[in-house]
């Protein structure tokens, strides 16, 4: 099957021309100043259905075209067209074409699939597309544009527009949202920001505030909002104590679906001369959904851990990430969760080398124990392997 978008392929075209305009360097009056980047990166994976308990591997090639055109000092667009190309027989799973299908109520939903069979999967996504005006301490942002909120490393209960999972492969791809984003400072580290954001139908449409502070080395945030008819209030904080970094995040929410409940974060981390670094997070979340979340099972759960909001079984959870420099090229780091309400553990280690000074090369796995129905105890381990050129 084969589907093409208008809108898609003008922004592909769009982003390719920049090949035939000036690059950004120029002196520093003269405008407009296009700047054209991008990346491909290839991902191959290797897992096990947790429902029919089946093998199956996908290889994911992806190519990234960003262009940045600045007219002036006010003006600026930036397109970021994504095209995924996937086969392997991962196409085949039930689990894939259910969440191949889902619909995220924070993404921006801009992408067509343009080849879509059981051999091959070419999915052109607007990752990127905004236009940002600029004038007097006043940011206005207004298109698919990327919105974090939040201080914690791992989970972050403020950011309920674009959050993302520490399970999550690719944590560097983090998708945007359609949004209406106004932001106005009143020094370097204070200021209010207004959102307006749209989903798709009017349920999954979005607005908040936030101000945010800094008293005594310490920055504050305090939001609240309408996330998707889920009245949100909250507040969050970073500093420092000592040479090592301490932050934390809270949120109400009063939901006529789910109820009212608190989530929290407190975290803690440090970076030692010697190139390792250590964190320790805890996440409380009251909003838990109390069964296990398996694609294609429990939909409303698997939408919301798709989505990237923190969606677990259980309440009490502790993580932890660590990272060691070996050599300037080579690094390992591994992300862990420990669920203590019912002792079920995830732990991705992965191993980094800088290849060339514009290609990376990943390994890593995602190994889960514990009982069956516990938080990690039905999922399967997952083992990857990546190659990333920047151009």
């Amino acid at each position: 099957m084969i589907r093409v978008a208008i809108p898609t392929l003008l922004a592909m075209v769009l982003a390719l021309s920049c090949v035939f305009l000036p690059v950004a360097g120029a002196a520093e009056d003269d405008w407009p100043r296009v700047k054209f980047t991008g990346s491909l990166k290839n991902l191959a994976t290797t897992s096990e259905s947790p429902v029919f308990e089946e093998h199956f591997w996908s290889d994911l090639t992806r190519l990234k075209l960003d262009l940045d055109v600045r007219f002036n000092e006010h003006i600026e667009i930036r397109t970021v067209v994504d095209n995924e190309f996937l086969i392997g027989n991962i196409l085949e799973t039930p689990e894939f074409q259910f969440t191949k299908d889902l619909d995220s109520p924070t993404a921006c939903n801009l992408d067509t699939f343009v080849i879509d069979n059981e051999d091959v999967l070419w999915r052109a996504n607007l990752f990127r597309a905004y236009l940002k005006l600029s004038a007097n301490n006043t940011d206005l942002t207004a298109g698919c544009q990327r919105i974090a909120w939040g201080t914690g490393r791992l989970w972050n209960p403020t950011d309920l527009f674009n959050p993302i999972s520490p399970l999550q492969i690719e944590r560097n791809q983090r998708d945007g949202v359609n949004a209406i984003n106004l932001e106005h400072y009143f020094s370097e580290l204070s200021g209010i920001n207004l959102i307006y954001s749209t989903g798709e139908g009017s349920n999954n449409d979005s607005f908040a505030g936030r101000l945010k502070l800094n008293f005594k080395g310490y920055d504050y945030s305090f939001m609240a909002g309408e996330f998707r008819e889920e009245k949100v209030v909250g507040l969050d904080f970073g500093g420092n104590i000592g040479a090592a970094g301490f932050r934390g995040e809270a949120t109400y929410t009063n939901s006529d679906e789910r109820g009212d409940f608190v989530r929290g974060v407190l975290s803690w981390d440090y970076s030692w001369p010697n190139t390792f670094y250590l964190l320790f997070e805890y996440l409380y979340n009251g909003g838990n959904f109390k069964t296990p979340i398996i694609p294609g099972v429990f939909p409303e759960a698997t939408s919301r851990r798709f989505s990237g909001e923190i969606a677990t079984k259980n309440k009490n959870f502790i993580g932890n990430a660590i990272g060691y420099e070996i050599t300037p090229l080579w690094t390992v780091n591994a992300i862990s969760v420990y669920d203590l309400d019912e002792s079920s553990i995830f732990i991705g280690p992965t191993i980094n080398w800088n290849v060339l000074t514009n290609l990376d090369w990943t390994t890593g796995a995602q190994f889960f124990a514990g009982s069956e129905d516990s938080e990690y105890g039905s999922t399967k381990n997952v083992y990857y392997m990546s190659l990333k050129y920047f151009f």
